[in-house]
């Protein structure tokens, strides 16, 4: 089954690659290394493709994951605009992925998202969450930290009024 399997991949990569619109995010010389202290990939490049922008995530969180392994030393990996991985089915379980095995590794990884409320009703939004050793939250709408509270996101302090308060007037 894996020979069969690897054989149909095979000419759907080879379509892939060759595709005028797809195909030059994966060709040149790969700069991504592991002695550089500071990278940014941004996505912002690859349009509305999304099948293009799934794949550039997996590879990048992949690689991302066997670099961070390999280096010694605490890392931190900051993730922007993370809802719109964590609501792609794949994404979110190679995010959850790195989440669980970058601590292994001193790898700090931080989301930063909209809403805590949309990250807890996903499944692996729920992991990291319950993983988290830090949550910083900056202006929130007091509905949105109402609910985060009554849904036990926030249970630790949720009783006291003044963590209450201060989580209000941010």
């Amino acid at each position: 089954e894996v020979v069969i399997a690897a054989t149909n991949l095979i000419p759907r990569l080879k379509a892939f690659l060759d595709s005028p619109a797809r195909g030059r995010f994966f060709r040149g010389k790969g700069t991504l290394s592991a002695s550089n202290q500071f990278t940014v990939f941004d996505m912002g490049g690859l349009g509305d493709d999304k099948h293009l922008k799934r794949c550039v995530v997996f590879f990048v969180l992949n690689r991302l994951a066997t670099l961070v392994k390999d280096l010694p030393g605490r890392k931190i990996a900051f993730v922007d605009e993370a809802h719109a991985l964590l609501e792609d089915d794949q994404a979110e379980k190679a995010l959850e992925g790195l989440s669980l095995k970058g601590r292994s590794s001193g790898l700090g990884l931080w989301l930063v998202l909209q809403s805590i409320n949309k990250m807890a009703a996903l499944a692996a939004g729920r992991v990291m969450l319950n993983q988290a050793a830090w949550m910083i939250l900056l202006a929130q709408k007091e509905s949105e930290l109402g609910q985060a509270i009554e849904g036990g996101l926030l249970a630790e302090y949720a009783n006291d009024p003044f963590f209450v308060k201060s989580l209000a007037d941010v």
